[in-house]
């Protein structure tokens, strides 16, 4: 099973936008997807019971008290797991245990580029990452190109020496997809050509075995 972790600590910096767009994308691929909520909101699950039933199928699980991820379904080909916000000491650890790869979205605010900084400076420090086993990258969310917080936000994230997969914009498309219960996936590409291409650099940095000793 591939594990693929959405973390941050900051609260509201889209972590659960990225959990959710990622499992649609895999689920409307042909895998079988399990969406693990381990959020105290359950913001992911919420979202999963709006899903049509006519959309590509994503299994749910409230994964606030489990420990293995790979035990609780190992039937699935890929789990995306919305990690809680406060992430940090032996939960992150565990987290990181399990994980093969891992996502982190930041928003350009400076509340949320020194919540990442510290998350990071823990982050690299845990031996699973440093040995390769645990992949983490960056993804820039909520980005406005023309605004000069766009500029100070890559500059940050440039300077993380981690792989930055580009940037989501600042839409309301978003907002529209999670009151559905759908992802740009579920819709026809051509509606959504311009939001697509931006998951591209993720999608194919995800689709690596992450490389270690």
């Amino acid at each position: 099973m591939h594990i693929i972790m959405v973390a941050n600590p900051k609260g509201g910096c889209g972590k659960t936008t990225v959990s959710t767009q990622l499992a649609g994308h895999y689920a409307n691929a042909g895998w079988r997807v399990g969406l693990f909520d381990l959020d105290r909101q359950q913001s992911a699950l919420k979202w999963l019971r709006r899903r049509p039933e006519t959309c590509a199928a994503i299994e749910g699980f409230d994964a606030r008290d489990k420990d293995a991820i790979d035990d609780i379904a190992p039937h699935l080909d890929v789990a995306v797991v919305d990690a809680p916000a406060g992430l940090r000491g032996d939960r992150l650890k565990e987290i990181v245990r399990q994980a093969d790869h891992l996502v982190v979205p930041v928003q350009p605010s400076p509340f949320d580029m020194d919540a990442t900084d510290d998350f990071l400076a823990l982050l690299i420090e845990l031996k699973r990452v440093r040995k390769g086993r645990c992949a983490p990258a960056l993804i820039a969310n909520r980005v406005n190109p023309r605004a000069l917080s766009a500029r100070e936000l890559d500059t940050f994230l440039q300077a993380s020496g981690l792989p930055v997969l580009g940037a989501l914009r600042d839409t309301q498309i978003y907002v529209q997809l999670a009151a559905a219960g759908t992802t740009l996936f579920d819709l026809p590409a051509h509606r959504v050509a311009r939001d697509l291409d931006a998951w591209q650099p993720l999608l194919d940095w995800l689709a690596a075995p992450p490389e270690h000793d």
